[in-house]
Order: C-alpha cells, then structure tokens, then sequence
C-alpha cells in the first residue's frame, strides 16, 4: 500500500512541471517560489520513504536517521541548484541535453 502513496507523491511532484497547463487552471500557490504541490508531495514521498524503509531493513535507529540527513542534504542541493538555473525561458531538460563545448 506504501508504493501507491509514492506514486501519489510522485505525481504531485512532477504535476507543476510536467503539466502546467493543468496546474496553470487550479489554485496556484506558491511557498518561496516553489508550487506547494511540490513541497507537500515531497514531503509525504520522505515520510512514506522513511517508514518503508524502516519497516523492511533491520538497521539501527539512530544509523538510519543519519543516512536519512544526507540523503536529505544531497535532495536540498539538487533542489537548489533546479531553482537557481530555472529561469523564464530556460527548460532544465534541455539542459542535460546538450553536449558542452570542449
């Protein structure tokens, strides 16, 4: 039942994204510039991540919530660095598309 909740999740990460024409007709929210669509699907995919994860690997508590934190850490940069090249204009697809210059 969990890995319906993360396909939930996933859909309203990506919603804003990948089908904006659809979010562009309902409220539109935003929490520091990002569609609260996005913060709360986030959010319930960690929490429901947190407790499946918790309930099949037999790992310590306290282990788990440090590999948690970095897994979380490397999440809030990717994050970031999405936001800091999102600009008007630009698709953050095509930008891994492109093959640098040498």
């Amino acid at each position: 039942m969990g890995y319906f909740y993360l396909i939930y999740s996933a859909a309203a990460i990506a919603l804003p994204c990948k089908r904006s024409d659809i979010w562009e007709k309902g409220i539109k929210r935003r929490i520091f510039g990002i569609p609260d669509r996005t913060i709360v699907g986030a959010l319930s995919a960690a929490g429901m991540l947190w407790l499946l994860a918790l309930s099949t690997i037999a790992i310590s508590l306290v282990a788990w919530n440090v590999t948690t934190l970095w897994m979380l850490l490397g999440v809030l940069i990717f994050v970031y660095y999405v936001h800091k090249n999102w600009k008007p204009g630009s698709n953050i697809a095509d930008i891994y598309r492109e093959v640098p210059p040498p």
